[in-house]
């Protein structure tokens, strides 16, 4: 059974490149865009200008919150500390986790 579009959200705890913990209960706008994406993927990669786009051209109604779900373990460049590198050099204007 997985969630169907207008689901509610699974609750979440968790870190950004900022440094700072963000739950589910953080974002407070009219829409919230949740992106499961990582550094080592180049699908992902790919979609990162887009996804900047998206959350520019809504940026007073919509949130964008980036989850790397990727174990660092295998993939290393999802570290972390690499995806603070990540969102750092790619300017990103979204929530990174």
């Amino acid at each position: 059974m997985g969630l169907k579009i207008g689901d509610g959200i699974v609750p979440f705890k968790l870190t950004a490149v900022d440094g700072k913990e963000y739950s589910d209960g953080f974002f407070r706008k009219k829409l919230l865009l949740v992106v499961f994406t990582c550094n080592h993927c180049p699908y992902a990669e790919a979609y990162e200008e887009r996804i900047k786009q998206i959350q520019e051209e809504f940026e007073d109604e919509l949130d964008v919150v980036g989850i790397n779900s990727n174990d660092d373990v295998g993939y290393p460049e999802d570290s972390f500390e690499k995806m603070i590198e990540r969102a750092r050099d790619a300017e990103f204007n979204f929530y990174y986790l």
